[in-house]
């Protein structure tokens, strides 16, 4: 009876799935050094770790052969047998990281080139091409927004800037103390978009989604009959919550009562993150208007917050927080949007800087109260 030879075989499978895994080691290191490419690194683990069992699937073969060799030549046959089985199952796991590794770098292409994590082959140049050609009219985001309404100002007001100022696309910047809580201007914000029918969305990095719906409830708890128009962009828990069960809980809890949010990991994260929440916004106002899916030549205003953004640095690098800032402000202000960024004084000097050149305005919380640094 002839024996057939394992060992040769398992030594090639052995060296092509190490040199492989220890590729995407290197790679997950490289991905490490630079700012850009660090958010995208994690998604490789997955592909190590399985990369790890097609290793341990082709090292016992060895064992099988040098354990047996001295044995019964029928005993050999069987371990051979055994060890071509496992060598045959190995290259699953393989092909399985190979494509995880495949689809990790995709999502790295789209944070590079698009500064978001869904944007694959949507906007590749041969299907924008083609998806251009197929688009008839323009979209709900780029229709002119109502005029916003000066009650909706709030504590703006103290401010005392021109109203007119305010009316369409502007961007404000709010820097606060350890001394200061900027918590009072922020559930104004917030309070006085939705009840001027502006549709609002809040991104948290520092604290939970349901921490800032619990003091913007208890401030005024009849902006609950518009919470349809208000969508958490919640980063802290995707960066900082981990595993955290009640974390988990307390976000189902509050979308029970029907608040709407999306999860955010990064600032490529983040930025995709904003696009999902003005769909569902998108969606809620043309359920809610019948006939805004015919005539869509004006939508309804909207306002951005975006609350202490700098702490996600630790995620993904503060040149990412920079570059997201010097996107978002210019585009949001020609979309007609407000946007109101809140950030510590202690925060990185040179993202603040960077976001001070760009703002329409700059203000301080003192004693409570809103004061004019530059407009």
């Amino acid at each position: 009876m002839s024996i057939p030879l394992i060992l040769p075989d398992a030594w090639m499978f052995l060296a092509l799935y190490g040199t492989t895994i220890a590729f995407v080691v290197a790679l997950y290191t490289l991905l490490g050094q630079d700012s850009a490419l660090k958010e995208g690194r994690a998604s490789l683990i997955p592909a190590i770790l399985t990369l790890a069992i097609s290793v341990l699937l082709s090292f016992i073969p060895l064992m099988f052969t040098g354990f047996f060799t001295l044995g019964k030549p029928i005993t050999l046959v069987r371990a051979s047998n055994w060890g071509n089985i496992l060598l045959f199952i190995s290259g699953f796991p393989f092909i399985f990281a190979v494509i995880l590794v495949l689809f990790s770098m995709l999502r790295v292409h789209g944070r590079v080139t698009h500064l978001r994590e869904d944007k694959y082959f949507k906007y590749s140049p041969p299907v924008k091409w083609v998806r251009g050609w197929f688009k008839t009219e323009d979209s709900y985001e780029v229709q002119k927004p109502e005029p916003r309404k000066p009650a909706s100002l709030g504590l703006l007001k103290e401010l005392n800037c021109d109203d007119k100022q305010f009316e369409t696309g502007c961007s404000v910047l709010l820097l606060y103390d350890s001394k200061e809580s900027p918590w009072n201007i922020a559930i104004d914000f917030v309070d006085c978009g939705l009840t001027n029918g502006e549709s609002v969305h809040y991104v948290t990095c520092q604290q939970p989604s349901w921490f800032v719906w619990d003091k913007a409830y208890t401030a005024d708890p009849t902006i609950d009959a518009f919470h349809n128009y208000l969508v958490f962009i919640d980063c802290y828990i995707s960066v900082f919550g981990f595993d955290d069960e009640v974390l988990k809980k307390s976000r189902e809890n509050l979308e029970r009562r029907g608040i709407s949010v999306v999860t955010a990991g990064g600032i490529a994260g983040l930025h995709t993150a904003t696009a999902k929440a003005f769909n569902i916004t998108k969606k809620t106002i043309r359920a809610q208007t019948p006939h805004a899916g015919t005539a869509r030549s004006i939508r309804k205003p909207h306002r951005m917050i975006y609350d202490s953004v700098s702490a996600l640095a630790d995620a993904s690098g503060i040149e990412q927080v920079r570059l997201f800032f010097r996107h978002v402000i210019p585009s949001e202000r020609s979309y007609g949007m407000f946007t109101l960024i809140i950030e510590s004084e202690k925060s990185d000097e040179v993202l603040l800087n960077s976001i001070r050149s760009i703002v329409d305005v700059v203000c301080e919380v003192h004693d409570g109260k809103l004061k004019l640094i530059r407009k």
